[in-house]
């Protein structure tokens, strides 16, 4: 069977899973492999190929980082493959090495800025962000019926998160009332941002409002890193962090321990024991 003729079966059952943002990830991740290296039989596919599409990518100046997410996509295809006996040995992908990105904190005065420019609808949103640390498709695929107002809490089915477990997201009393004023008239399934014609405005928008305010060198998951180092400060530990962010493990979440540090020696700095 070809690539595109095995895709069409794969995104149908993924399409049960995942948001359709990520199915349309999918999609570009499986045509443009078989844009550079062909529409073959699974099993003929070999590693050169993939280290053709690769370099190919490269060459036209995509960044390695999405070159990577394509990767992943590509070869959840061929491992499913592997999984209903389409093909007999897995197909070796290797991800270009990345570089890990510091940890970047928005500052409270920047906050203000984009708070005090953005227009209503998006600045609600924006507090939502801030407040919950929630991931920007998570937000958008957030719907009435995930929400417990008596509780403060918002549970998330796995097709809602990244790591497609069910999450459970203490709500602060200020993104409560945010998140109240949405949702009052709407049914159970209506999502509650529905403004939002797909996840990707969510960045979009912040882009604009970046240029507007003159704001440079963040990006709309620095509000997620801001939510959990604001966490570190107020003394919350690592493994209550993990489960706040949904991290699928400690390791993803301790790249955050080092900021602590520094900010355990700025604490100390004036501090004269002797």
């Amino acid at each position: 069977m070809r690539l595109s003729e095995f895709f069409k079966t794969f995104i149908r059952i993924k399409a049960e899973e995942v948001s359709p943002a990520t199915v349309e990830k999918y999609r570009q991740a499986v045509e443009r492999f078989i844009s550079v290296v062909g529409d073959k039989e699974l099993s003929d596919y070999t590693f050169l190929d993939v280290e053709k599409f690769k370099l190919m990518e490269k060459e036209k100046g995509v960044k390695n980082a999405t070159i990577n997410i394509w990767l992943r996509h590509i070869k959840a295809v061929f491992n499913y493959a592997l999984t209903t006996g389409e093909i007999q040995n897995p197909l070796i992908i290797k991800q270009f090495r990345e570089i890990e990105r510091p940890v970047r904190e928005i500052p409270k005065s920047t906050i203000t800025k984009l708070l005090n420019t953005a227009d209503e609808k998006y600045r609600d949103l924006l507090v939502v962000a801030f407040n919950t640390g929630m991931r920007r498709g998570e937000i958008f695929s957030l719907r009435v019926e995930n929400i417990d107002f008596e509780k403060g809490l918002i549970t998330l089915m796995p097709q809602q998160t990244k790591v497609k477990r069910v999450r459970i997201i203490p709500v602060p009393d200020t993104a409560l009332e945010v998140l109240k004023k949405y949702s009052e008239g709407k049914r159970k399934n209506q999502r509650v941002f529905d403004f939002l014609k797909n996840e990707n405005v969510i960045t979009y928008k912040f882009q604009k409002l970046k240029k507007k305010t003159g704001i440079k060198n963040i990006r709309f998951h620095d509000i997620r890193h801001t939510f959990a180092l604001y966490l570190i400060k107020e003394g919350f530990d690592i493994s209550e962090v993990q489960q706040i962010l949904g991290h699928a493990t400690i390791i993803t979440t301790k790249k955050y321990l080092r900021f602590r540090e520094e900010y355990l020696r700025a604490k100390l700095k004036t501090i004269r024991v002797v």
